[in-house]
């Protein structure tokens, strides 16, 4: 279906791979013009087949089972990503082109259009990378980092999902943080069009603020911050607090400039059931974000 079209809805019955075997898993994504369905084995992707947007093939994809040089699929939106024995996580779009790599890589998360990765983590770094999380980007097949010292905190497990319930992501900007033990503490927002840090608020920061950094989200260009004392929201694009506490928080930009609000205050646990979509009287939604 096209939600900007009269079109009426298509139905198609799925006469595709993956539905040969009992208890078959399989996993459906949206990706850049057409959809994807993939075949999963213990939660892991290891077959891929990616369709256009009338259902014709593209392109078939094997990951583990292909033999020894392969490993599990991370699919975005506008691509996908392998390991490759020897010579580290690849990177390809739906045409099969190989976009991009990183050497020592493990553990990526999916974004909307691109991957964040932990390089050089292990116990034999390798002197010509410097340590931390990287992001590459599938559109511009860029890397940048390190953004942040490491990755502990994803709600989604395998990649930051674009929904309500995950508060850690708003449009493109992505709420980082962190308590790994001897490593230390942070914050960060990062935005994955501008490929830069738009906030860091390192430890001393965080523990003079007293963070709840399980209960701190973003919403807008604001950081939604519980604590013990005032829960003030941050403007992370001046670092300038512009409220303590709030009445409700924007959690998911949608298309057309319209926006879910989820009507809530500091300590409040309210289920997205309570959510509505908001929009500007003369365009996109323009307030109020706190």
């Amino acid at each position: 279906m096209d939600p900007a079209s009269n079109t009426p809805l298509q139905t198609k019955p799925y006469t595709g791979p993956y539905l040969d075997g009992a208890g078959q898993q399989m996993v459906m994504y949206t990706v850049a013009h057409g959809f994807a369905v993939g075949k999963l084995i213990e939660n892991d992707i290891v077959a891929l087949t990616i369709y256009d947007a009338d259902g014709n093939t593209r392109r078939t994809v094997t990951g583990v089972n292909a033999g020894p040089t392969l490993d599990a699929i991370w699919l975005c939106y506008d691509g996908y990503a392998i390991y490759q024995n020897g010579s580290g996580l690849h990177f390809y779009d739906f045409n099969g082109a190989d976009v991009g790599m990183l050497s020592d890589a493990s553990g990526p998360r999916r974004v909307d259009h691109g991957f964040l990765v932990e390089r050089n983590i292990s116990s034999n770094p390798s002197p010509d990378i410097q340590p931390g999380l990287y992001y590459f980007d599938m559109r511009s097949k860029k890397s940048t980092g390190p953004i942040a010292p490491y990755i502990d905190y994803n709600p989604a497990g395998e990649g930051f999902a674009q929904l309500p319930s995950d508060r850690t992501i708003y449009g493109e900007r992505i709420l980082l943080k962190g308590t790994r033990g001897g490593e230390g503490k942070y914050l960060k927002v990062f935005d994955t069009s501008e490929m830069r840090v738009l906030l860091d608020l390192p430890a001393e920061k965080l523990d003079g603020l007293k963070i709840d950094l399980d209960n701190t989200s973003i919403g807008g260009d604001f950081l939604y911050i519980t604590n013990a004392s005032d829960n003030p929201v941050i403007n992370f694009l001046n670092s300038e607090q512009v409220s303590s506490g709030w009445k409700l928080r924007p959690v998911a930009p949608v298309p057309e400039g319209w926006v879910i609000v989820l009507p809530d205050e500091p300590g409040s646990d309210l289920e997205m059931s309570a959510a509505n979509l908001r929009r500007g009287q003369n365009g996109a939604y323009d307030g109020p974000w706190f």
